[in-house]
């Protein structure tokens, strides 16, 4: 790089046949370019101007380094403008990974109408729940549930995700409806572990008095994916404790029961988190952008489910 810059330094000398106007044409003092000049001969191994008190030349051989000198800065300059063309424009693949629940019911749904908006984007979507290392290995974007290790990436809170306990009518009519968290040691209880979320030992519910009821939990069956569960919970297998955007509509079809309606687990943080904020990609960026709309305008609260 080094070398590319005394190379333009050499040409610019040339066109404008001064060291002084050479400065002030590309910002630097005149000192620099002499240096650049004299470092430049060293490394050619020849002089490459005539001097003298009050003018100069070129050298048989600085002629021809001119020569080259015009095609390597233009051919620089071509690429830098082709290179600040794209990094300006939303084009190109966004790899992202983004938990399966909010994936298939807040971003799938809405992907071809965003896809047709912006013909030169393309998606490669992973719908897991990652961690922050997976995204030293191709990805753009994570949205990632709870809690951020220190990292190099950076991180912007898109919501604090509420959950509710729940049931299938047939678990309830079998086993009971608990009337106060205590009642869950009663229950099988289907869990959820998540990278970046403590595992879970213990249910903090918050009543309407703002007394805290710490409930030890456990159960048969661990899932680390939120659609799996609703689907075990469906089929009767137990009680959970999911957000209220993956239950909505087998809510309003009486397929499941809210339980413990005057109780309330704490939200969860959903991050997204991505690469460096100063020279993320506009296509990264413009992903960013839509993933926090389809959040936001699909996020219920449970007492707008009840």
């Amino acid at each position: 790089m080094k070398h590319l810059n005394a190379t333009a330094i050499f040409q610019k000398v040339a066109q404008l046949g001064s060291f002084s106007q050479a400065a002030s044409a590309l910002g630097i003092a005149k000192s620099s370019v002499s240096r650049a000049i004299v470092q430049l001969e060293k490394e050619c191994g020849v002089a490459l101007l005539y001097r003298n008190s009050r003018r100069f030349s070129l050298t048989e051989e600085g002629g021809r380094l001119l020569s080259h000198c015009e095609v390597i800065v233009s051919e620089y300059e071509t690429a830098m403008a082709e290179i600040n063309q794209v990094a300006n424009q939303a084009r190109g693949l966004v790899r992202v990974s983004i938990p399966t629940a909010i994936g298939q019911t807040m971003i799938a749904p809405v992907l071809p109408s965003f896809l047709a908006q912006h013909p030169e984007l393309s998606i490669d979507m992973d719908l897991s729940h990652t961690s922050i290392s997976q995204l030293e290995s191709g990805i753009d974007l994570a949205i990632i549930f709870g809690a951020l290790p220190d990292s190099g990436m950076v991180a912007t809170k898109l919501a604090d995700i509420s959950v509710m306990t729940c049931a299938s009518p047939e678990y309830l009519a079998k086993h009971g409806t608990p009337s106060h968290p205590e009642d869950l040691v009663e229950h099988d209880l289907l869990l959820m572990n998540l990278p970046n979320v403590q595992k879970q030992s213990h249910w903090l519910f918050e009543d309407k008095e703002g007394q805290k009821h710490l409930v030890p939990v456990a159960g048969k069956l661990t899932l680390n994916d939120t659609i799996a569960l609703k689907n075990v919970m469906l089929n009767h297998g137990g009680i959970v404790a999911l957000p209220p955007y993956v239950i909505a509509e087998e809510l309003a079809q009486g397929r499941v029961i809210r339980v413990l309606k005057g109780y309330n687990l704490p939200k969860t943080p959903l991050f997204a988190v991505f690469h460096d904020r100063a020279r993320t990609p506009p296509k990264v960026r413009m992903f960013l952008d839509f993933v926090k709309e389809q959040v936001n305008r699909s996020l219920i609260s449970p007492e707008e489910v009840s």
